[in-house]
């Protein structure tokens, strides 16, 4: 269980005051079904909070909390801390949306960023034709961030840009290996030619 920072002989910070009482919270709950239940009464009244997007990032973040408590990492404190930042401030979820605090753990941080998987982006200004690439590309990032990540989350949502990747990139890479058979069949064709003394 996450142990919250103590102070004496001066006077704690809201930051501090609310890690101890969160702790306190956290211990109350002694029995890992205590702490399940608990856990799905966070993700049902946050469920309609704001749009698809933010209810859907929200629970992210419950889950990811909640799987750090069972696990006894401290860093349950600092996502908790950002929950109880968000159901003070609306805007502040929009706001740490794209630019995540780098104090979040990791797996927080992902849920917040807004870009498409980097990896199949570059596989697809490796592949695609230069008149074809911006235009693709740009198309696949905008419906990924305006219609396919606030539906369905950022997992679905990289693997869907993944196989629209894939799908798009298939006939380019098609397209690069016909190109290296034609260019090997040419020069095993010259070497022969070459061989034979032709």
């Amino acid at each position: 269980m996450a142990r919250a920072p103590t102070r004496t002989g001066a006077r704690m910070t809201e930051r501090e005051m609310f890690d101890r009482r969160m702790t306190a919270t956290l211990r109350r709950l002694s029995t890992r079904k205590e702490l399940v239940r608990k856990w799905k009464l966070d993700r049902a009244l946050w469920s309609r909070w704001g749009g698809k997007r933010q209810a859907a990032i929200v629970q992210a973040i419950i889950d990811t909390a909640y799987r750090s408590v069972m696990t006894g990492d401290r860093a349950s404190l600092t996502i908790f801390w950002t929950l109880h930042q968000v159901a003070r401030d609306p805007l502040y979820l929009r706001r740490i949306i794209g630019e995540p605090p780098p104090d979040l753990p990791r797996m927080v941080r992902s849920e917040l960023r807004t870009e498409p998987p980097r990896t199949a982006e570059f596989l697809l200004r490796l592949l695609l034709p230069a008149h074809q690439r911006q235009h693709a590309i740009g198309d696949l990032v905008e419906e990924y961030r305006v219609h396919v990540l606030p539906k369905f989350g950022r997992a679905r949502a990289s693997l869907w840009f993944w196989y629209q990747a894939i799908s798009s990139a298939a006939p380019a890479l098609g397209a690069h290996f016909r190109t290296v058979l034609k260019l090997t069949a040419l020069f095993k064709a010259a070497d022969w030619i070459r061989r034979i003394g032709v």
